[in-house]
């Protein structure tokens, strides 16, 4: 469509003139497809064509999305495998530092367990644990700091038995365990 406009000059008569709103990105289209941006150059034509369709530029823009198809596919197949090569990279990057961390992880328990010892309160379950739904086994884990012993039990599978119990302080040794 073209966008004319009208301009009355004195009584003399009418000059129409008519804009082409796609020139610019039109111009922009042809400067990028000359220094070799598939990316910018097919964004451009796509404006320019979007800004008049039926304009000389406009028309030409659209041949010319025509005729960088090829290329533009060809440059889009390539940032897609570039982004999927990124990604692997990156997925294979967070599997081998969950790995590292997983096997600091053992190693500190494995050092934990040298250093902690574990003292059940006997065999038969512990009414406290099962009534506040944990593990049904009282234990006691001493030989390291609180948080030492925490971690040990934690990994064991323990919870700490009085950490709903505001009465009792938080730094106790008493875990309910699995058997």
């Amino acid at each position: 469509m073209k966008a004319c406009v009208v301009v009355m000059m004195g009584l003399m008569g009418l000059t129409v003139g008519c804009t082409d709103k796609a020139k610019d990105n039109y111009a922009k289209c042809v400067q990028a497809d000359t220094a070799g941006d598939v990316e910018g150059a097919w964004k451009a034509c796509t404006d320019a064509v979007g800004d008049d369709p039926n304009s000389t530029s406009g028309k030409a823009a659209a041949a010319k999305l025509t005729a960088m198809k090829p290329a533009y596919d060809k440059w889009k197949a390539d940032q897609d495998a570039k982004a999927a090569a990124a990604a692997a990279a990156q997925a294979k990057a967070d599997e081998e530092r969950r790995q590292a961390e997983a096997t600091a992880e053992k190693q500190r328990i494995a050092a934990l367990r040298a250093k902690i010892h574990r003292a059940y309160d006997g065999f038969d379950p512990d009414g406290d644990c099962q009534s506040n739904g944990y593990p049904p086994f009282r234990e006691d884990y001493t030989g390291g700091t609180y948080d030492e012993n925490e971690e040990m039990a934690l990994a064991d599978g323990c919870t700490h038995l009085f950490q709903k119990h505001s009465m009792h302080s938080p730094n106790d040794n008493t875990f309910c365990c699995p058997k």
